[in-house]
């Protein structure tokens, strides 16, 4: 398992609905997953990645289909969107961000 962190804050001034932005993202379900789903709906894979938002929460919020890249809940939808939500008030200047060599990405 792979712990991924990704940053949406583009994607939620395109797309400022958190309801809509989680489907156009790729959530399949409203299943709340607190453990990495036992197979995928989508492609019956067994592997899952864990996906921290910058801005929502300090820990994964979604697992992510290693297979077919479909995301599932770690927590329940109405908490995301409300999480989400609150993320619209955060800024961040992306210049002053420090980049890890490439070999650390993920």
């Amino acid at each position: 398992m792979v712990s991924k962190t990704a940053d949406i804050s583009h994607l939620l001034s395109a797309i400022p609905n958190p309801n809509k932005l989680l489907d156009v993202m790729g959530l399949v379900t409203d299943d709340v997953f607190k453990k990495p789903p036992v197979e995928c709906p989508i492609c019956g894979s067994h592997e899952f990645d864990e996906l921290t938002i910058l801005g929502v929460f300090e820990e994964p919020v979604l697992w992510e289909c290693g297979a077919c890249e479909s995301l599932h809940l770690k927590y329940d939808r109405k908490w995301l969107v409300e999480r989400l939500e609150k993320s619209k008030e955060i800024y961040s200047n992306f210049e002053d961000w420090v980049v890890p060599p490439k070999d650390k990405f993920n």
